[in-house]
């Protein structure tokens, strides 16, 4: 008998055992062995068994190896052999002895009958009950009911025999022989025959109805109180408790987590996912899903790169992207996302979002977001097995990060227009205009800050950096308490239906919070469906 044991890739440890004749191996449904890892063809492989001896033929343009050699025409396979389908997937040959069948018995090995009458009248000898024994296979003559010359025949073989009653039995007191005759007995009458039947029949009856009055309670019983299993999860989902308050772990990011002005990572509980540091960031990996069986990581890349800051944003995210395609790992991307999203509560931070296939010990599909916080590059990874992506896209494209306010009122996109004027005087510039509390300028003056910043990051002048990045923080305190009373005086025109002051509202808040690259730009322009 010939098998393959799956050592490596999808389903693992899976054992398939070959059938006489032709066996297919690949991805389709139609294969006579399914595999799952996206590398394997629908119809990989074919091996064909006859005799015990098992033969493999490639199918696919991929290729498939024995042992690493390429299979080319027929190849035999042999135990311990190793078959590569694909990158991903390993299968071992694996061969056992057909067991052998057991002899049937001979005639000559029938054993002799348990009841002694019948062990006697094989031996011929005098039964325990004194008849006589050994006559043959014929019939024999006696009294019948007690009167004498009346013969009653039976059969020697005949296991249905009639007793009869005890005033009709006589016993002998000697023959001519010596031999001694008791308790003979004679052949049935049809009638006794027929009523032996139906008796039998009755018997039978009550013993069905006897056995279905059982069953039937029982029947229903397993029906009504059988153990229900819950429907499968078409959309894998965050955990959440009894209480229906979604189950959020934490574990800090590379550098400080929340508390000390950096960012969390936060992921579905309830099981404490497991860590591992890298050169340039963490993974934490574990399960999710209603029974905690599917896998799922989060990967964290922290980079600070001064020529970051020379970038646009599209080259920033495509340098990113070739830079994971250098490794040992093969990537696929889709396009990312044109306009960027937000991580944070007030101001946020800007990512854009992009999905991709990871190949690597299976093939996984992934979610990452690409944050720019001046000249740092922070990726945030998620991804699970790429079978599973109709289930887990969503979830995947979760806000994995809780980032602090010091971390939003520091964050700034380099600016391609770099000022050309002396830092000191930029810096005292804008230190007068926030000072004068003028709304309308802080779109332009936060434009100033991100320019000067890029400046002095690309030529070396961090006095400058820390003063730029003070102001920035002030700015960015401000517009928070402004956009905030902006807010409750919206919501209050609207509570006392003056809608033409909220109009007014919305209208100069819009004016002021005019930066794509802020959060609250979205949310303002979101004002006017609710009036």
């Amino acid at each position: 008998m010939v098998s393959l044991k799956v050592e490596k890739g999808d389903p693992s440890g899976a054992v398939f055992v070959l059938r006489e004749g032709d066996n297919t191996i690949g991805r389709s449904h139609s294969a006579s062995f399914r595999l799952g890892s996206a590398d394997v063809s629908g119809v990989h492989a074919r091996i064909t068994v006859a005799n015990g001896a098992a033969t493999l033929e490639n199918l696919s343009q991929f290729g498939t190896r024995v042992d690493g050699v390429p299979a080319e025409g027929g190849v035999a396979l042999r135990q311990g052999q190793r078959l590569s389908i694909g990158k991903s997937t390993v299968l071992l040959v694996l061969q056992t002895a057909t067991p052998a069948k057991e002899p049937s018995p001979t005639l000559g090995a029938i054993p002799t009958r348990g009841r002694p009458e019948q062990q006697a009248a094989d031996t011929g000898k005098t039964r325990f009950d004194g008849a006589v024994t050994g006559v043959g296979a014929g019939t024999r003559t006696g009294f019948a009911g007690g009167i004498p010359g009346k013969e009653a025949a039976v059969s020697a073989d005949s296991d249905l025999t009639v007793g009869l009653p005890p005033q009709e039995m006589t016993v002998g007191s000697g023959t001519a022989d010596g031999l001694t005759r008791a308790m003979q007995t004679r052949a049935a009458t049809p009638e006794e025959i027929e009523l032996l039947r139906k008796n039998e029949q009755k018997r039978h009856k009550r013993r069905i109805m006897r056995g279905v009055a059982l069953l039937v309670p029982l029947l229903i019983l397993a029906v009504v109180f059988r153990p229900r299993t819950p429907p499968p999860e078409p959309k894998i989902e965050w955990a959440k408790d009894a209480n229906d308050d979604y189950l959020d772990l934490f574990e800090q990011g590379p550098g400080g987590g929340l508390s000390a002005g950096g960012y969390d990572l936060c992921y579905p509980g309830p099981e404490r996912f497991k860590k591992t540091e890298t050169s340039d960031g963490l993974i934490i990996e574990g399960k999710i899903g209603r029974d905690q069986t599917v896998p799922m990581r989060l990967i964290v890349q922290d980079e600070r790169n001064v020529r970051f800051v020379a970038m646009s944003r599209e080259a920033f995210v495509e340098d990113w992207m070739q830079q994971q395609k250098t490794g040992g790992e093969r990537w696929s991307f889709d396009k990312p996302s044109p306009t960027p999203g937000f991580i944070g509560l007030r101001n946020g931070l800007p990512y854009i979002r992009v999905t991709y296939y990871r190949d690597n010990d299976g093939s996984w599909f992934g979610v990452a977001c690409v944050i720019r916080h001046g000249y740092r590059r922070i990726i945030v990874r998620a991804e699970a097995p790429a079978m599973e992506r109709a289930r887990v896209e969503d979830l995947l494209s979760s806000k994995f990060l809780r980032v602090s306010e010091t971390m939003e009122n520091t964050c700034w996109e380099p600016s391609a227009d770099v000022p050309k004027t002396e830092e000191s005087a930029i810096l005292k510039q804008a230190e007068a205009d926030l000072n004068r509390m003028a709304p309308a300028t802080w779109v332009e003056l936060q434009k100033t800050l991100a320019g000067l910043l890029t400046k002095t990051v690309q030529t070396g002048n961090p006095q400058a950096e820390a003063e730029a990045l003070r102001l920035l923080v002030r700015l960015h305190e401000r517009q928070a308490l402004w956009f905030n009373s902006q807010e409750l005086a919206f919501n209050a025109a609207q509570m006392q239906n003056n809608m033409g002051k909220a109009m007014e509202i919305a209208r100069f808040t819009k004016a002021v919070f005019k930066d794509m690259e802020d959060q609250r730009y979205y949310t303002v322009r979101k004002w006017d469906t609710e009036l």
